[in-house]
């Protein structure tokens, strides 16, 4: 195990997932050369900054992974967290192994503070741009009147309340339908476990927008399929398609239980 120092850019972090996989140096730490401190159970391993290596690595987490998760590590590089390297290090190793599913994986601690990360980043970009846009002036110098970020945060406040009974309404809603089909068609197992992790491993993302309308045509023919079995396997003997569907669906939560454990160890 290696204590591993770099200069703390995003290019130097892919440089040192680069010389994990290449020059086989494994982490223990990973510190930026401003805030180095050595450590007595691993060797100092000092990781320069390589502009092609680092081209290499984002290149293959856009490819293996998603440029979704390229973009979560370069976010998570911005924050300036301290200790958070090694959490970042961690997400892009998991990526590599499961791909697109790495996203999927939120209950793994490092998972999710790459995520929480890229978030807060992001808002804090959104809030920047949003506060301070530039133009060139008749003297050709860039400058714009600033706009507070606190402006319309009444207006929020006013609206917050609005969406309270809408949002409460549409799960009432949501649920008294969900009853009906299920009162109406029985319970069918798996189904919504299943599908969406299919969804997201065909298509190689998990953004709500491919994956949501994925689900709604990949349940369809799933459920239609497993009711076509169902009614002419046992000819003229109709099982119940909930017994198909847990034969379909019920191998594939286990396998991506066991990915997810592999992924954790």
């Amino acid at each position: 195990m290696h204590s591993i120092i770099f200069d703390g850019s995003f290019e130097g972090f892919l440089c040192v997932v680069y010389a994990y996989y290449y020059d086989k140096i494994v982490p223990s730490h990973i510190q930026r050369e401003d805030e180095y401190q050595e450590t007595l159970d691993a060797e100092s391993v000092s990781v320069n900054t390589d502009q092609p290596k680092a081209a290499r690595v984002l290149e293959g987490i856009n490819r293996k992974i998603s440029p979704e998760a390229a973009k979560m590590v370069f976010f998570a590089c911005l924050s300036g967290e301290d200790d958070i390297y090694m959490d970042i290090f961690k997400y892009t190793v998991l990526g590599f192994r499961v791909g697109a599913l790495v996203d999927s994986y939120l209950q793994t601690d490092y998972v999710r503070r790459v995520h929480t990360l890229h978030k807060r980043v992001g808002h804090e970009t959104h809030m920047l741009t949003g506060f301070c846009r530039f133009q060139e002036t008749r003297q050709g110098v860039p400058g714009k009147a600033t706009q507070p970020p606190g402006r319309g945060q009444g207006r929020k406040k006013v609206a917050q309340p609005l969406f309270q009974p809408l949002r409460l309404a549409l799960v009432l809603l949501s649920s008294l339908l969900a009853a009906c089909v299920t009162a109406f068609a029985g319970p069918v197992s798996f189904v919504g476990i299943a599908v969406p992790h299919l969804i997201r491993w065909l298509f190689g993302t998990a953004k709500p927008l491919v994956v949501i309308p994925g689900c709604f045509l990949g349940g369809a023919v799933f459920c239609l399929g497993c009711d076509l079995l169902a009614r002419t396997v046992f000819i003229p003997t109709e099982i119940n398609i909930s017994s198909v569907t847990a034969v379909f669906g019920a191998p594939i939560v286990i396998a991506i239980m066991l990915r997810r454990r592999r992924g954790q160890g």
